[in-house]
């Protein structure tokens, strides 16, 4: 799945989203795209690549959560989705990624996401 961010009328920075069949995301591209091309040919290097991927692990040391990313050959390609709680759930985060990247199917099209409606914007109704 690719996505752009909306950044202004004529402009949008497109990054790419490994998704799980349920839709939930997965990982995300380490970098960002001016062109929805772009995004999408890295989608398709990064999973089509059978070189070995390096797993590097993180934590925010003042939450007492756990990431990651991944390097291929010494640069970041894809990052954790978000972070996790505990190291476990970080552990199956990394097998459940790489399990997927290695079947992933690049789906046509991009979403656009507007960031504002993600900022405590919500539509209230009355019952």
């Amino acid at each position: 799945m690719v996505n752009s961010v909306a950044s202004g009328q004529d402009e949008c920075i497109v990054v790419w989203h490994l998704v799980s069949a349920n839709n939930r995301m997965l990982a995300r591209s380490a970098n960002l795209f001016e062109r929805f091309e772009d995004a999408q040919a890295d989608a398709l290097a990064t999973s089509g690549s059978t070189a070995p991927r390096e797993i590097v692990l993180t934590s925010h040391q003042r939450r007492g959560e756990y990431g990651w990313y991944s390097m291929l050959d010494g640069e970041v390609q894809m990052i954790c989705a978000r972070w996790y709680g505990t190291e476990r759930d970080r552990r199956n985060a990394i097998e459940l990624a790489d399990l997927s990247l290695v079947t992933s199917h690049l789906a046509a099209g991009a979403r656009a996401i507007d960031p504002e409606i993600h900022r405590g914007q919500h539509e209230h109704i009355t019952i």
